[in-house]
């Protein structure tokens, strides 16, 4: 190398190392700025409000700007942080918004940029427990709202490929086998009229109608994508009940279907368009049975109880028939001709003390029952007086499937807890009271929250306890609480059961006219008393091996899970496993069998002051001894 050369690299040196710094701060500064996580956590949170703001507005309000403004914010999530937790979530969100605006407006752009989100989605995370669910509706819009029958039929093969464990495989097989039953969709002509409804955001969508039947209970629930008004009448000659929903289109799904049901009740189900903007279901009843019909929101549903509507004819007849209206049971006091989840009858174990146990619910010669006592606050309720007994009970082990719950301490996952305590619950109840127990799921499945009370009604269940654990970013928050059905103003309790988003013959005539009315105040009752026994029971326990842990008591909040059923239903939060250390005890095999016993502790105690069972004094020493004596 000649010597000018190397002086000139020399001097050169400086410059050449400060422009690769200035590089590289840059590419550093850009990536940081490609990955704010923060902003993506705020983008993500303010589009899920505004998203809501949407759902909940006056149908004007519901304008395609919204829509658009929404997808933009979803999709911007992804631009700030691609590695944010919930960019899966802002895809499904985005994609399912893209769907019901091409809907609604006739923009066949926002269906395929709605196939272009799902596409994206489970290719760039293919971890995503929404991949299963992206696909389906991937499917779904192929088939129904752009009419390519070989794209869905290979969405829909490839779902039952993948995801063979899945329960929605018979609703993709009832699908793939409509696109081979029927002729390929062609559009359906709008009437100018509704186009211009729809494109002022006036029309809502009946999505589905779902059911569950035993030979003296149904339940029927119609979903609408968003609220609306309806009207319901009777009819006679022959009988049957419609539902007119306002400003409502029917879905591809279920337009001019016909759906058979053919129980003790319900010989069909008919939908039709009766109006542009008028979307009618008809019941049409075999035999008329007594229905009570309720909404539930987020998303809106109606649901439709069906029960036997024999009045008896004696007065002892009429009395009984009250007492089983409150607690669900069959007319003849026999299990329903089928259960969901059936579950096995244990045979006592071989041992002295319970081998001349008697039949669930009835009385035991050895220890007479004493006559039912008030509740904790002083009333005789109407199950006391009437002398309701307990032989059936239905334990909801919460989330299952693609709903996890609450992650907690170390991935702890609130539906794998919940379900292993509800197990050996199930195991204690059955050997130490001797009445049958059913689990809404005894697998890791997803149950929509209104067929868990739709399981207890269906049994002929006579108590009902759901089963969650709690979590809180503060991981330093923990203790237990207990909840029965009701109206709160207690703004924690609005939003914990937000996210856990059940005489002389005349005069006895009128009350049971009136049963409606009182089941709700006589429930209420009753399943504060029971909250508060079990509750009792597994905060002593709990405190014993955790004596930090803290008592938030019991407390009314308007859980969907606890309604729909006329019995005593509570939910019980058994710890926040986001704290390390009640995690930790919670979690534990051994623990898990002491805070079952307390559970059935409880019961057996609510039991007791029902006058349903004797006090089981022979086995109160042992649990002293585990420290679960009164």
């Amino acid at each position: 190398m000649f010597k000018g050369e190397a002086i000139r690299n020399k001097h050169l040196g400086g410059p050449i190392l400060i422009a690769w710094i200035v590089l590289l701060l840059v590419l550093v500064t850009t990536t940081a700025q490609a990955r704010d996580r923060q902003a993506a956590r705020r983008t993500f949170d303010e589009a899920v409000r505004d998203e809501e703001s949407l759902k909940a507005a006056s149908p004007d309000q519901q304008t395609f700007s919204r829509y658009r403004n929404i997808i933009q914010a979803y999709r911007k999530v992804l631009d700030l942080d691609p590695t944010y937790g919930a960019c899966d979530d802002s895809l499904y969100r985005a994609a399912a918004l893209c769907r019901e605006a091409g809907q609604r407006f006739q923009s066949e752009e926002y269906l395929k940029r709605a196939v272009h989100y799902l596409t994206w989605l489970r290719r760039e995370y293919p971890y995503s427990p929404l991949r299963d669910d992206a696909l389906l509706m991937l499917g779904d819009i192929q088939a129904v709202d752009l009419a390519d029958r070989s794209a869905a039929r290979k969405a829909y093969e490839e779902f039952l490929s993948r995801y063979k464990k899945s329960d929605r495989v018979d609703e993709v097989v009832r699908k793939l086998n409509d696109l081979d039953k029927s002729p390929p969709p062609s559009p359906t002509p709008v009437p100018p009229a509704v186009i211009g409804d729809l494109a002022a955001g006036l029309s809502a969508r009946l999505t589905d109608i779902r059911f569950w039947s035993t030979s003296d209970y149904t339940r029927v629930v119609m979903d609408l994508d968003r609220e609306v008004e309806f009207i319901q009448k009777e009819i006679h000659h022959p009988y049957r009940i419609y539902f007119d929903f306002q400003h409502t289109i029917l879905s591809n799904e279920v337009k001019n279907r016909d759906f058979s049901i053919g129980d003790t009740f319900l010989h069909r189900i008919r939908v039709g368009q009766n109006r542009t903007d008028i979307a009618r279901v008809v019941l049409d009843f075999k035999t008329k049975g007594s229905f009570s019909v309720f909404p539930l929101y987020n998303p809106f549903r109606v649901v439709i109880d069906i029960k036997d509507a024999d009045k008896g004819k004696t007065l002892r007849e009429r009395k009984e028939k009250l007492a089983r209206i409150f607690s669900g049971r069959s007319e003849s006091g026999t299990p329903p001709a089928k259960e969901p989840t059936p579950p096995p009858r244990r045979n006592p174990p071989d041992r002295t003390e319970t081998a001349t146990l008697p039949p669930a619910g009835e009385k035991d010669d050895s220890r007479p029952l004493r006559p039912s006592g008030p509740t904790a606050t002083g009333e005789h309720t109407l199950p006391r007086i009437l002398g309701m007994k307990v032989g059936k009970i239905v334990i909801d082990p919460g989330h299952g499937g693609k709903d996890s719950g609450s992650i907690g301490h170390r991935g702890l996952k609130e539906k794998d807890l919940v379900l292993s305590i509800a197990r050996q619950l199930k195991q204690e109840i059955e050997e130490r009271l001797n009445v049958e127990v059913i689990l809404t799921r005894n697998d890791d499945v997803y149950l929509p929250l209104e067929q868990r009370t739709a399981i207890a009604n269906m049994a002929g269940a006579d108590l009902f306890i759901s089963l969650h654990a709690n979590a809180d970013q503060n991981n330093r928050v923990a203790g237990i609480e207990t909840f029965y059905l009701g109206l709160t103003r207690d703004k924690r309790s609005q939003l914990l059961a937000s996210i856990e988003n059940a005489a002389s013959q005349q005069s006895l005539a009128k009350l049971e006219s009136s049963i409606k009315k009182i089941t709700m105040y006589e429930k209420m009752n009753e399943s504060r008393d029971f909250a508060s026994k079990v509750h009792g029971e597994f905060f002593k326990t709990l405190h014993k091996l955790h004596p930090s842990t803290k008592d938030r008591g019991v407390k009314k909040a308007p859980f969907v899970v606890l309604i729909g059923t006329d019995i005593p239903s509570i939910l019980l939060e058994i710890g926040y496993i986001s704290h390390q250390r009640e995690a930790q005890i919670i979690s534990s095999p051994e623990n898990q069998k002491k805070l079952a016993v307390a559970l059935c502790r409880g019961i057996e105690k609510y039991l007791v002051n029902l006058g349903t069972i004797a006090w089981d004094t022979r086995s109160e020493g042992s649990a002293k001894d585990q420290g679960h004596g009164q």
